[in-house]
C-alpha cells in the first residue's frame, strides 16, 4: 500500500533530551503518557532510557505497557484504582496519592512489607489533575505523618497568569507537610511550558518538548519526527494553475508534486501555505517540486514544530499526537 511514513529519529530526541538537561541543569523525567503522544512509550523509553531519571505515564495501564521495558523509576500521574494499588506498588511504581484513603491502603501496604513507599502528592487547585484538595491538606499531613511513606511534592504551572500562585502553593505545602513531620524527598513542577521559570526542582517533566518543542523557552531543539509522503505525481512549471481545489495559485515558474498524505493522516489543512505547501486534502497534498526523489519530506529535522502547530491553529502536543496516526512505532 501506498502510504505516508512517520518516524522518530532516534538521534534528535536524545539531542533533545540532553538540551533540556543543559537548560534546566536538572535532571529530566520523560512523560510518554498517552502511549508516548501515540509514537510509542516502548519505542521511545529504548531510545533516551540511558538519558533520562525517570518516565511519567498517566495511569495503571500505561504503567503496565511500559514497565518490561525500563528499569528506571516510573511515576504514574493519575491515582491508581484501590483493586490495582498493591499490583502496581510491587512492581515498583511510584503512585499518586490525592486522598486520605488511598494513603491509608499504602500505608497497609508498606507495613505489610516493612517498607516506606515513596508516593507523589499533588498540590493543584484545578480539574484534570489527581490532587488533594485545598482545604484536606493539613489533615492530610497529619495522616501521611503517621503513615509509612515518603512523598514527593508536585503542582503543574496551569498557566502563565497563574504561576506565582502555584509555585506559592507548593512552597507552602512542602513547609505545612514538614511541620507536620511528613518525610518530603522531593519537588517537581515544571513541564515543557514552564521550564522557562528555572527554579531550582528535582527533575522536570519533559513531554512533547521530547519531540522538538519549545513552548516559549529559549533553547535550541531539533524536530523528531519525520513525515515522509510518497509522489503520486508530478507537474512542470505552467501546466496547472491552481492547488488543490482551486483555492490557491501556482507559480508559473514552479513546478509542483502530489504526494500521498492529507488530513486523514494527521497533517492540518491549515497548513496550506506554510513553506512548499500549497494544498492538504484528505489523502493528497500539493507541494512544490524541489527534487526528483520518489517521495516529499513534509517535516524533517529543520521543521520548527512550534511553528508548524501555530500555522495549523493547534497546540503543538495535538500536532504530534495526530501525526502519530502514520507512525511506524519503532524509531530507525
Amino acid at each position: 500500500m501506498i502510504a505516508p511514513r512517520a518516524t522518530l529519529d532516534r538521534e534528535t530526541l536524545r539531542a533533545n533530551v540532553r538540551a533540556w538537561a543543559r537548560f534546566t541543569r536538572t535532571n529530566v523525567a520523560a512523560v510518554v503518557k498517552n502511549d508516548g503522544y501515540g509514537w510509542g512509550a516502548p519505542a521511545i523509553a529504548r531510545a533516551i532510557d540511558d538519558l533520562v531519571e525517570s518516565y511519567f505515564v498517566a495511569d495503571a495501564d500505561e504503567f503496565d505497557a511500559l514497565r518490561a521495558h525500563t528499569q528506571k523509576p516510573v511515576r504514574l500521574i493519575n491515582d491508581v484504582p484501590n483493586a490495582r494499588l498493591e499490583d502496581v506498588l510491587d512492581r515498583g511504581a511510584i503512585v499518586n496519592v490525592s486522598d486520605r484513603g488511598a494513603l491509608e491502603r499504602v500505608d497497609t501496604w508498606a507495613r505489610k512489607r516493612n517498607v516506606v513507599a515513596r508516593i507523589r502528592v499533588g498540590v493543584v487547585d484545578a480539574t484534570s489533575w489527581s490532587s488533594v484538595r485545598p482545604k484536606e491538606l493539613r489533615t492530610f499531613a497529619e495522616l501521611a505523618a503517621r503513615s509509612r511513606v515518603s512523598i514527593e511534592v508536585w503542582t503543574h504551572i496551569t498557566s502563565r497568569e497563574r504561576q506565582t500562585v502555584n509555585l506559592r502553593t507548593l512552597g507552602e505545602t512542602e513547609t505545612l507537610f514538614r511541620d507536620a513531620g511528613v518525610e518530603v524527598i522531593s519537588d517537581d513542577y515544571a513541564s515543557t511550558g514552564s521550564a522557562h521559570l528555572r527554579r531550582p526542582a528535582d527533575r522536570v517533566r519533559i513531554g512533547v518538548g521530547l519531540f522538538g518543542a519549545r513552548l516559549g523557552v529559549p533553547l535550541t531543539l531539533n524536530c523528531a519526527i519525520r513525515l515522509s509522503a510518497p509522489l503520486v505525481r508530478r507537474h512542470a512549471p505552467g501546466e496547472m494553475a491552481w492547488a488543490g481545489y482551486g483555492e490557491r495559485a501556482i507559480p508559473p515558474d514552479r513546478g509542483v508534486s502530489v504526494v500521498r498524505c492529507g488530513y486523514g493522516d494527521g497533517l492540518p489543512t491549515l497548513l496550506a501555505g506554510s513553506a512548499d505547501i500549497l494544498s492538504v486534502g484528505m489523502q493528497y497534498t500539493t507541494t512544490i517540486t524541489r527534487s526528483d526523489s520518489p517521495s516529499v519530506l513534509l517535516i524533517d529535522r529543520s521543521t520548527d514544530l512550534d511553528a508548524l502547530a501555530a500555522q495549523a491553529d493547534r497546540l503543538p502536543h495535538e500536532l504530534v499526537c495526530s501525526l502519530a496516526r502514520r507512525a511506524d512505532l519503532e524509531t530507525p
